[in-house]
């Protein structure tokens, strides 16, 4: 689970800085600011009820399209000579939303610390689909990991591509469905109490048909 710090730590011009970040632990958080130049004096972990809420999501926090620009930008950036855990850190850095940023700085701290990023994903089953960490890892095993982040991009873009086309074409029978229903409602109340009253005066039975439909209605 990741925590929430707030830091202070001497930059390169050997001024205090003061800060608040998410990291696993400590150690990981003061070889983070290392690694920016940074070298930490004070840590103290924050709590709060936001900070609570965002360790504990409920269902999916990454949508679909949110997860096919991930896979685009993670093959980009490691195909143009990024190490894993960098491209991470810069996805992580860029992302607005800040449970879905939460998870990519876990999975940064985690693949930075030695783990594969497929394993790192893992940790994250809601999010990270069993499918989708085997063919990562199968990349990273065998050298090919620009294919694979590729290869998954693709899939889910197509699939999402399907299923607008099939709901779009499951727009308009449904608006016909509901049209008629709304048709059938219409003419039970208040087509069909005239033709009552019509065939009331001239002493006629009503037709079958017409007598089933204002019994449904009643």
């Amino acid at each position: 689970m990741i925590n929430n710090y707030k830091y202070t730590a001497l930059n390169r011009q050997r001024k205090l800085v003061k800060g608040q970040m998410q990291a696993p632990n400590k150690e990981i958080l003061a070889n983070f600011l290392y690694e920016k130049g940074m070298t930490l004096k004070d840590v103290k972990e924050h709590n709060s009820t936001f900070a609570f809420l965002n360790n504990y999501n409920i269902g999916k926090t990454i949508p679909e399209v949110e997860m096919i620009f991930i896979l685009k930008q993670l093959s980009a950036m490691i195909k143009a000579g990024m190490r894993s855990a960098e491209a991470v850190e810069v996805l992580a850095a860029q992302t607005k939303n800040k449970q879905i940023r939460t998870i990519l700085f876990d999975i940064y701290f985690n693949v930075s610390a030695g783990m594969y990023l497929s394993d790192a994903m893992a940790k994250h089953p809601n999010e990270f689909p069993k499918l989708m960490t085997n063919m990562i890892h199968n990349g990273e095993t065998s050298g090919d990991l620009v294919q694979s982040l590729e290869n998954l991009a693709m899939y889910y873009q197509e699939n999402r591509e399907v299923r607008q086309d099939i709901i779009g074409a499951l727009t308009m029978p449904t608006l016909y469905i509901i049209m008629g229903i709304v048709v059938t409602i219409i003419m039970i109340t208040f087509v069909l109490p005239g033709y009552v009253s019509l065939f009331a005066q001239t002493g006629r039975d009503l037709p079958l048909p017409t007598q089933i439909l204002l019994d449904v209605g009643n």
